[in-house]
Protein backbone atom coordinates (compact mmCIF):
# COMPACT_ATOMS: atom_id res chain seq x y z
CA UNK A 1 0.00 0.00 0.00
CA UNK A 2 1.45 3.21 -1.25
CA UNK A 3 -0.58 7.01 0.36
CA UNK A 4 0.88 9.82 -1.75
CA UNK A 5 0.04 13.07 -0.06
CA UNK A 6 1.12 16.04 -1.62
CA UNK A 7 0.32 20.03 -1.45
CA UNK A 8 1.77 23.49 -1.71
CA UNK A 9 4.77 24.50 0.55
CA UNK A 10 3.87 25.29 4.56
CA UNK A 11 0.18 24.07 3.94
CA UNK A 12 0.67 21.46 6.66
CA UNK A 13 1.59 18.15 4.72
CA UNK A 14 3.61 16.71 7.25
CA UNK A 15 1.87 17.60 10.40
CA UNK A 16 -1.80 16.17 8.46
CA UNK A 17 0.41 12.66 7.86
CA UNK A 18 2.33 12.76 11.51
CA UNK A 19 -1.28 13.77 13.13
CA UNK A 20 -2.50 10.73 11.63
CA UNK A 21 -0.30 8.66 12.47
CA UNK A 22 -0.04 9.09 15.45
CA UNK A 23 -3.29 6.71 16.57
CA UNK A 24 -2.26 4.23 19.64
CA UNK A 25 -2.65 1.25 17.15
CA UNK A 26 -0.29 2.81 14.26
CA UNK A 27 1.91 5.01 16.34
CA UNK A 28 4.55 2.13 17.14
CA UNK A 29 4.93 1.17 13.46
CA UNK A 30 5.95 4.01 12.38
CA UNK A 31 9.28 5.38 10.83
CA UNK A 32 9.09 9.01 9.73
CA UNK A 33 12.53 10.22 7.30
CA UNK A 34 12.84 14.06 6.37
CA UNK A 35 14.76 13.22 3.55
CA UNK A 36 14.12 10.47 0.29
CA UNK A 37 17.63 10.91 -0.54
CA UNK A 38 18.98 10.17 2.64
CA UNK A 39 16.65 6.79 3.01
CA UNK A 40 18.09 5.66 -0.54
CA UNK A 41 20.46 3.01 0.22
CA UNK A 42 20.33 3.97 3.49
CA UNK A 43 21.46 1.34 6.30
CA UNK A 44 17.63 1.25 7.19
CA UNK A 45 16.34 0.93 3.56
CA UNK A 46 18.50 -2.40 3.39
CA UNK A 47 17.51 -3.97 6.50
CA UNK A 48 13.98 -3.18 5.61
CA UNK A 49 14.72 -4.74 2.17
CA UNK A 50 16.23 -8.32 3.22
CA UNK A 51 14.02 -11.29 2.45
CA UNK A 52 14.60 -12.80 6.45
CA UNK A 53 13.31 -9.46 8.14
CA UNK A 54 9.68 -10.11 8.89
CA UNK A 55 8.99 -6.26 10.60
CA UNK A 56 5.90 -4.54 9.85
CA UNK A 57 6.62 -0.78 9.40
CA UNK A 58 4.45 2.12 8.34
CA UNK A 59 6.95 3.81 6.09
CA UNK A 60 6.60 7.96 6.09
CA UNK A 61 9.33 9.61 3.09
CA UNK A 62 9.19 13.25 3.00
CA UNK A 63 10.55 15.72 0.88
CA UNK A 64 9.97 12.42 -1.86
CA UNK A 65 10.64 13.58 -5.16
CA UNK A 66 9.15 12.00 -8.54
CA UNK A 67 12.25 9.93 -9.50
CA UNK A 68 12.48 8.67 -5.16
CA UNK A 69 8.87 7.90 -4.81
CA UNK A 70 9.38 5.46 -7.99
CA UNK A 71 12.52 4.18 -7.18
CA UNK A 72 11.39 3.17 -3.30
CA UNK A 73 8.21 2.24 -4.17
CA UNK A 74 9.43 -0.22 -6.94
CA UNK A 75 11.84 -1.57 -4.21
CA UNK A 76 9.27 -2.24 -1.73
CA UNK A 77 5.32 -2.92 -3.68
CA UNK A 78 5.75 -6.39 -3.74
CA UNK A 79 6.36 -6.92 0.03
CA UNK A 80 3.00 -7.33 0.55
CA UNK A 81 1.28 -5.83 3.21
CA UNK A 82 4.08 -5.49 6.12
CA UNK A 83 5.49 -2.24 4.32
CA UNK A 84 2.97 0.60 4.30
CA UNK A 85 4.29 3.71 2.42
CA UNK A 86 3.53 7.47 2.76
CA UNK A 87 5.41 9.35 0.20
CA UNK A 88 4.96 13.29 0.72
CA UNK A 89 5.84 15.57 -2.15
CA UNK A 90 4.66 19.24 -3.18
CA UNK A 91 3.11 18.56 -6.07
CA UNK A 92 1.11 16.01 -7.68
CA UNK A 93 2.75 13.71 -10.02
CA UNK A 94 0.39 10.89 -11.24
CA UNK A 95 1.49 7.52 -12.17
CA UNK A 96 -0.32 4.33 -13.37
CA UNK A 97 -0.11 1.79 -10.59
CA UNK A 98 -1.51 1.16 -7.07
CA UNK A 99 -0.64 4.44 -5.43
CA UNK A 100 -3.44 6.53 -3.42
CA UNK A 101 -3.23 10.30 -3.90
CA UNK A 102 -4.41 12.43 -1.70
CA UNK A 103 -4.04 16.66 -1.51
CA UNK A 104 -3.65 18.24 1.82
CA UNK A 105 -6.16 21.16 2.41
CA UNK A 106 -5.64 24.58 3.12
CA UNK A 107 -6.83 25.73 6.46
CA UNK A 108 -9.53 28.25 6.60
CA UNK A 109 -9.66 32.09 7.62
CA UNK A 110 -10.60 31.07 11.03
CA UNK A 111 -7.89 28.60 11.36
CA UNK A 112 -5.21 31.12 10.90
CA UNK A 113 -6.65 33.59 13.07
CA UNK A 114 -6.39 31.06 15.92
CA UNK A 115 -2.78 30.70 14.46
CA UNK A 116 -1.81 34.52 14.61
CA UNK A 117 -3.84 34.64 18.24
CA UNK A 118 -1.11 32.27 19.72
CA UNK A 119 1.49 35.19 19.12
CA UNK A 120 -0.88 37.25 21.06
CA UNK A 121 -2.47 39.11 17.92
CA UNK A 122 -6.00 40.36 18.96
CA UNK A 123 -8.57 38.73 17.11
CA UNK A 124 -9.37 41.94 14.72
CA UNK A 125 -6.21 42.52 13.47
CA UNK A 126 -5.40 39.03 12.84
CA UNK A 127 -8.33 38.56 10.82
CA UNK A 128 -6.60 41.49 8.81
CA UNK A 129 -3.41 39.90 8.79
CA UNK A 130 -5.04 36.63 7.71
CA UNK A 131 -5.01 37.23 3.73
CA UNK A 132 -1.33 37.69 3.80
CA UNK A 133 -1.33 34.08 4.51
CA UNK A 134 -2.73 32.07 1.83
CA UNK A 135 -4.32 29.63 4.07
CA UNK A 136 -0.68 28.44 4.83
CA UNK A 137 -0.12 27.80 8.63
CA UNK A 138 3.47 28.31 8.05
CA UNK A 139 2.96 31.33 6.71
CA UNK A 140 0.54 32.48 9.28
CA UNK A 141 3.70 31.22 12.15
CA UNK A 142 6.11 33.82 10.36
CA UNK A 143 3.34 36.78 10.05
CA UNK A 144 2.37 36.19 13.96
CA UNK A 145 6.11 35.82 15.00
CA UNK A 146 6.76 38.82 13.24
CA UNK A 147 4.08 41.05 14.22
CA UNK A 148 4.99 40.17 17.57
CA UNK A 149 8.85 40.22 18.13
CA UNK A 150 9.78 41.87 14.31
CA UNK A 151 7.05 44.28 12.80
CA UNK A 152 9.38 46.34 10.79
CA UNK A 153 9.92 43.04 9.18
CA UNK A 154 6.64 41.19 8.61
CA UNK A 155 7.97 39.11 6.18
CA UNK A 156 11.61 38.13 7.88
CA UNK A 157 12.02 34.36 8.01
CA UNK A 158 12.14 32.47 11.28
CA UNK A 159 15.10 31.28 12.29
CA UNK A 160 14.17 27.20 12.08
CA UNK A 161 12.85 27.49 8.43
CA UNK A 162 13.14 30.07 5.34
CA UNK A 163 9.52 29.30 4.71
CA UNK A 164 9.71 31.67 1.39
CA UNK A 165 13.37 29.29 -0.29
CA UNK A 166 10.99 26.41 0.62
CA UNK A 167 7.97 27.73 -2.00
CA UNK A 168 10.84 28.11 -4.56
CA UNK A 169 12.77 25.02 -4.24
CA UNK A 170 10.27 22.47 -3.74
CA UNK A 171 11.84 19.25 -3.47
CA UNK A 172 14.89 19.69 -5.37
CA UNK A 173 18.67 20.74 -4.16
CA UNK A 174 18.41 24.40 -3.03
CA UNK A 175 21.65 25.29 -5.37
CA UNK A 176 20.95 23.88 -8.77
CA UNK A 177 19.85 25.49 -11.94
CA UNK A 178 16.03 24.71 -11.68
CA UNK A 179 15.85 26.54 -8.48
CA UNK A 180 18.10 29.41 -9.48
CA UNK A 181 15.54 29.71 -12.92
CA UNK A 182 12.79 29.23 -11.30
CA UNK A 183 13.37 31.84 -8.72
CA UNK A 184 14.21 34.42 -11.26
CA UNK A 185 11.16 33.62 -12.96
CA UNK A 186 9.30 34.09 -9.48
CA UNK A 187 10.70 37.44 -8.91
CA UNK A 188 9.71 39.20 -12.40
CA UNK A 189 6.32 37.81 -12.64
CA UNK A 190 5.87 39.43 -8.95
CA UNK A 191 6.28 42.77 -10.55
CA UNK A 192 3.04 42.58 -11.75
CA UNK A 193 -0.47 41.58 -9.67
CA UNK A 194 -1.33 39.25 -12.20
CA UNK A 195 -0.73 38.60 -15.79
CA UNK A 196 -2.64 37.24 -18.86
CA UNK A 197 -1.50 33.80 -19.78
CA UNK A 198 -4.30 32.05 -21.85
CA UNK A 199 -4.58 32.35 -25.77
CA UNK A 200 -6.12 35.94 -25.72
CA UNK A 201 -3.37 37.46 -23.19
CA UNK A 202 -0.29 35.31 -24.22
CA UNK A 203 1.35 38.79 -25.25
CA UNK A 204 1.63 39.45 -21.32
CA UNK A 205 3.12 36.40 -20.56
CA UNK A 206 5.69 36.84 -22.82
CA UNK A 207 6.63 40.32 -22.27
CA UNK A 208 6.95 38.85 -18.60
CA UNK A 209 9.05 36.26 -20.30
CA UNK A 210 11.74 38.79 -22.20
CA UNK A 211 12.57 40.61 -18.65
CA UNK A 212 13.24 37.17 -17.57
CA UNK A 213 15.53 36.56 -20.82
CA UNK A 214 17.26 39.72 -20.15
CA UNK A 215 18.25 38.93 -17.27
CA UNK A 216 19.31 35.00 -17.91
CA UNK A 217 19.39 34.24 -22.08
CA UNK A 218 19.01 30.83 -21.22
CA UNK A 219 15.50 31.33 -20.14
CA UNK A 220 14.03 30.94 -23.51
CA UNK A 221 10.15 31.29 -24.33
CA UNK A 222 10.18 27.63 -24.09
CA UNK A 223 11.90 27.02 -21.11
CA UNK A 224 9.37 30.13 -19.38
CA UNK A 225 6.22 28.30 -19.94
CA UNK A 226 7.77 24.67 -18.97
CA UNK A 227 8.66 26.74 -15.37
CA UNK A 228 5.37 28.21 -15.38
CA UNK A 229 3.76 24.60 -15.80
CA UNK A 230 5.74 23.39 -12.68
CA UNK A 231 4.43 26.53 -10.89
CA UNK A 232 1.09 26.00 -11.83
CA UNK A 233 1.05 22.31 -10.54
CA UNK A 234 2.52 23.36 -7.12
CA UNK A 235 -0.16 25.93 -6.64
CA UNK A 236 2.20 28.86 -6.36
CA UNK A 237 0.68 29.85 -9.40
CA UNK A 238 -3.36 30.00 -9.58
CA UNK A 239 -5.74 31.51 -12.06
CA UNK A 240 -6.91 30.29 -15.48
CA UNK A 241 -6.62 33.28 -18.54
CA UNK A 242 -4.54 34.85 -15.94
CA UNK A 243 -2.08 33.93 -13.47
CA UNK A 244 -1.08 35.30 -9.92
CA UNK A 245 1.39 34.49 -7.35
CA UNK A 246 0.32 32.70 -3.76
CA UNK A 247 -0.01 33.14 -0.93
CA UNK A 248 0.14 37.05 -0.83
CA UNK A 249 2.73 37.44 1.37
CA UNK A 250 5.11 34.99 -1.16
CA UNK A 251 4.61 37.52 -3.59
CA UNK A 252 5.43 40.50 -1.66
CA UNK A 253 8.36 38.81 -0.70
CA UNK A 254 9.34 37.90 -3.90
CA UNK A 255 8.30 41.48 -4.96
CA UNK A 256 11.05 43.15 -2.56
CA UNK A 257 13.51 40.68 -3.79
CA UNK A 258 13.21 42.47 -7.52
CA UNK A 259 13.66 45.56 -6.46
CA UNK A 260 16.71 44.74 -3.98
CA UNK A 261 18.46 42.78 -6.42
CA UNK A 262 17.58 44.97 -9.63
CA UNK A 263 16.42 48.00 -8.72
CA UNK A 264 19.29 50.29 -8.54
CA UNK A 265 19.46 50.21 -12.57
CA UNK A 266 16.11 50.56 -13.16
CA UNK A 267 14.51 53.03 -16.27
CA UNK A 268 10.68 53.10 -15.78
CA UNK A 269 9.95 54.90 -19.37
CA UNK A 270 12.32 51.99 -20.99
CA UNK A 271 10.84 49.32 -18.83
CA UNK A 272 7.09 50.50 -19.40
CA UNK A 273 7.75 50.67 -23.30
CA UNK A 274 7.97 46.96 -22.78
CA UNK A 275 4.65 46.35 -21.72
CA UNK A 276 1.04 45.79 -23.10
CA UNK A 277 -0.89 48.10 -21.32
CA UNK A 278 -3.12 45.74 -19.06
CA UNK A 279 0.44 44.47 -18.26
CA UNK A 280 1.26 48.37 -17.02
CA UNK A 281 -1.77 48.96 -14.91
CA UNK A 282 -1.28 45.84 -12.58
CA UNK A 283 2.51 46.82 -12.67
CA UNK A 284 1.31 50.15 -10.90
CA UNK A 285 -0.73 48.43 -8.83
CA UNK A 286 1.25 46.13 -7.34
CA UNK A 287 2.86 48.97 -5.12
CA UNK A 288 -0.10 49.62 -3.58
CA UNK A 289 -0.91 45.71 -3.41
CA UNK A 290 2.89 45.81 -1.33
CA UNK A 291 1.93 48.20 0.49
CA UNK A 292 1.48 46.47 3.80
CA UNK A 293 5.18 45.60 4.19
CA UNK A 294 7.26 48.58 5.45
CA UNK A 295 10.15 47.01 4.07
CA UNK A 296 8.24 48.61 0.35
CA UNK A 297 8.82 52.21 1.80
CA UNK A 298 12.61 52.17 1.42
CA UNK A 299 11.74 50.81 -2.53
CA UNK A 300 9.22 54.20 -2.70
CA UNK A 301 12.10 56.10 -1.43
CA UNK A 302 14.57 54.89 -3.68
CA UNK A 303 12.04 55.64 -6.84
CA UNK A 304 11.24 59.09 -5.62
CA UNK A 305 15.09 59.66 -4.87
CA UNK A 306 18.20 61.60 -6.63
CA UNK A 307 18.62 58.47 -8.56
CA UNK A 308 15.14 57.27 -9.28
CA UNK A 309 12.98 58.37 -12.30
CA UNK A 310 11.55 61.36 -10.87
CA UNK A 311 14.96 62.75 -10.20
CA UNK A 312 13.88 65.86 -12.33
CA UNK A 313 10.33 67.14 -12.19
CA UNK A 314 10.31 66.65 -16.27
CA UNK A 315 8.95 62.69 -14.96
CA UNK A 316 5.58 64.29 -12.98
CA UNK A 317 5.01 66.24 -15.73
CA UNK A 318 4.30 63.66 -18.28
CA UNK A 319 1.00 61.09 -17.99
CA UNK A 320 2.37 58.33 -17.28
CA UNK A 321 5.07 59.46 -14.87
CA UNK A 322 1.70 61.35 -12.83
CA UNK A 323 0.52 58.15 -12.78
CA UNK A 324 3.07 56.12 -11.31
CA UNK A 325 3.66 59.23 -8.56
CA UNK A 326 -0.27 58.46 -7.73
CA UNK A 327 0.39 54.47 -7.25
CA UNK A 328 3.57 55.53 -4.88
CA UNK A 329 1.92 58.52 -2.54
CA UNK A 330 -0.32 55.59 -1.99
CA UNK A 331 2.32 52.98 -0.73
CA UNK A 332 4.03 55.44 1.23
CA UNK A 333 2.07 59.00 1.60
CA UNK A 334 5.18 60.38 3.44
CA UNK A 335 7.82 60.13 1.18
CA UNK A 336 5.53 61.20 -1.64
CA UNK A 337 4.64 64.57 0.22
CA UNK A 338 8.60 64.80 0.79
CA UNK A 339 9.07 64.58 -2.86
CA UNK A 340 6.02 67.33 -4.04
CA UNK A 341 7.53 69.76 -1.65
CA UNK A 342 11.00 69.58 -2.96
CA UNK A 343 10.19 69.86 -6.32
CA UNK A 344 6.21 71.46 -7.45
CA UNK A 345 6.79 73.25 -3.57
CA UNK A 346 9.43 75.37 -4.87
CA UNK A 347 7.67 76.28 -8.25
CA UNK A 348 6.50 79.85 -9.53
CA UNK A 349 2.97 80.76 -10.11
CA UNK A 350 3.90 80.78 -13.59
CA UNK A 351 5.24 77.40 -13.27
CA UNK A 352 2.39 75.90 -11.68
CA UNK A 353 -0.12 76.97 -14.08
CA UNK A 354 1.92 75.59 -16.55
CA UNK A 355 1.62 72.15 -15.08
CA UNK A 356 -1.31 70.21 -17.25
CA UNK A 357 -0.35 66.70 -18.23
CA UNK A 358 -0.32 65.10 -14.79
CA UNK A 359 -1.56 67.79 -13.16
CA UNK A 360 -5.12 65.84 -11.88
CA UNK A 361 -2.75 62.67 -10.90
CA UNK A 362 -0.93 65.19 -8.42
CA UNK A 363 -4.02 66.81 -6.88
CA UNK A 364 -5.67 63.22 -6.33
CA UNK A 365 -2.43 62.18 -5.13
CA UNK A 366 -2.53 65.13 -1.92
CA UNK A 367 -6.15 64.44 -1.66
CA UNK A 368 -5.15 61.25 -0.02
CA UNK A 369 -2.00 62.27 1.46
CA UNK A 370 -4.21 65.05 3.15
CA UNK A 371 -6.32 62.08 5.40
CA UNK A 372 -3.58 61.74 7.24
CA UNK A 373 -3.45 63.75 10.24
CA UNK A 374 0.50 64.81 10.59
CA UNK A 375 0.47 65.45 6.73
CA UNK A 376 -2.68 67.44 6.49
CA UNK A 377 -0.67 70.88 6.90
CA UNK A 378 1.69 70.37 4.24
CA UNK A 379 -0.63 68.74 1.86
CA UNK A 380 -3.18 71.12 2.19
CA UNK A 381 -0.57 73.82 1.80
CA UNK A 382 0.36 72.10 -1.66
CA UNK A 383 -3.30 71.71 -3.02
CA UNK A 384 -4.37 75.88 -2.26
CA UNK A 385 -1.22 76.36 -4.89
Amino acid sequence: MHARVWGEAGIGKTRLVLEATRADDLAPLVVYCDSASEFRDSDLMNDLLREDNHFSVVLVIDECDTDSRSYIWNKFKHFGPRIKLVSIYGEYDPTSGDIAYFEAPSIDKDQIVDILGTYEIPKDQAGRWSELCGGSPRVAHVIGSNLKTNPEDLLKPLDTVNVWERYIQGGDPPHSEAVRQRRLVLRCMSLFKRFGYGKPLVSEAQAVSKLVEQADPAITWARFQEIIATLRRRKILQGETTLYVTPKALHIRLWLDWWENYGESFDFEKFQNQLPPQLLEWFLEMFQYASGSPASAKVVAELLGSQGPFRDDEFLRARVGARFFLTLSRADPKAALGYLKATMGTWSKEKLLEFTDGRREVVWALENIAVWKDLFHDAALLLLA
